[in-house]
């Protein structure tokens, strides 16, 4: 059963603007789209208690508990797996095999509404005010402050922080950088620096690429990998996805075949890793010294972008005209 939108103030009494979007969705009327997008982030919400649960009951032993723990969870992946079918973005979705589990449905309830990238911002960023708000909501508008509950219905607002204008852009960078996709000239996927403020999702990050993406264990077997990229490209072989991580892992190989002198000249790579003088530059320095898990992660995260980003347009289609509010 779907939630009505609540009932909440104009922005002339001093309220947050709430009536301007379709599909709110109770008090998380802001963050998701339409109601099937919020069950899916309300069922991650259930699944990570209990998948946290268990494994405490795992570290202290206790078998019986730990049992009926693996059980729910089983169970709550199965649910986030159907309410998938009926999220807007399934079309896309239904003919990949791999892509069709609770692990998409995790990332679509996460990131809630296409409409917030890249959104607009408040001309004054604070703890209070949400960091993106849907582009549907009016240029100029005070920004709400959001409630306890997580609501901006109703909110107090501030005439000191304004909505900025709408970004023309597709969104896709803007959904790269919430999933911490953005990289550095080596490919290297960005990391908290020391002082600086994490700007994206550690969390998704892992859930589409995984965390050391073809690293081996002692005895040199692959460590096992539930991300969408390490399930469904590289396992489930879904393309053409596959077919680019394939092509990228062979490319970057042979730039640091290159790069440590182990293969012969090449005009193209010679202007890519080595500088004017003739020394290796800084991509030429980093592929030098990556290991293979390294190399596939490169090529994990080029193929999960491309996923990303085409679901990410379909979604976004689905829901709205981009180019009618640019």
């Amino acid at each position: 059963m779907e939630n009505k939108p609540k009932t909440c103030t104009s922005t002339a009494d001093g309220g947050a603007p709430c009536s301007l979007l379709e599909g709110h969705v109770g008090n998380h009327f802001s963050r998701f789209v339409d109601s099937v997008t919020a069950r899916l982030y309300s069922q991650w919400a259930s699944y990570r208690r209990a998948f946290r649960v268990r494994e405490i009951a795992r570290v202290y032993g206790y078998d019986d508990l730990l049992k009926k723990l693996a059980e729910e969870v089983d169970d709550i992946q199965t649910h986030i797996a159907e309410t998938l079918r009926e999220h807007v973005a399934w079309p896309f979705l239904e003919n990949k095999k791999g892509m069709r589990g609770y692990q998409v449905g995790i990332l679509l309830g996460r990131l809630g509404d296409p409409r917030r990238f890249p959104g607009k911002v408040c001309t004054v960023s604070t703890e209070a005010s949400p960091h993106h708000l849907p582009a549907t909501w009016p240029t100029g508008s005070p920004c709400p402050v959001l409630q306890s509950d997580g609501s901006t219905c109703g909110a107090e607002v501030s005439p000191s922080r304004v909505l900025t204008e709408h970004r023309d852009a597709t969104g896709v960078r803007s959904v790269f950088h919430q999933v911490g996709l953005s990289t550095d000239e080596g490919g290297r996927l960005l990391r908290k620096k020391m002082g600086q403020q994490l700007r994206h999702v550690p969390s998704l990050q892992s859930l589409l690429i995984g965390p050391r993406l073809g690293a081996r264990d002692e005895q040199g077997n692959p460590k096992s990998n539930m991300s969408i990229v390490g399930q469904a490209i590289i396992r489930q072989k879904v393309q053409p996805y596959r077919g680019l991580y394939d092509e990228v892992k062979a490319r970057v190989r042979l730039e640091r075949a290159f790069a440590k002198g182990e293969s012969e000249a090449d005009a193209e790579l010679q202007e890519k890793l080595f500088d004017a003088d003739g020394r290796l530059n800084a991509l030429g320095l980093r592929r030098a010294d990556q290991r293979d898990w390294e190399l596939e992660r490169v090529a994990a995260v080029v193929a999960g972008k491309r996923f990303l980003g085409d679901l990410f347009v379909f979604w976004d289609s689905q829901v709205w005209d981009r180019k009618s509010w640019t």
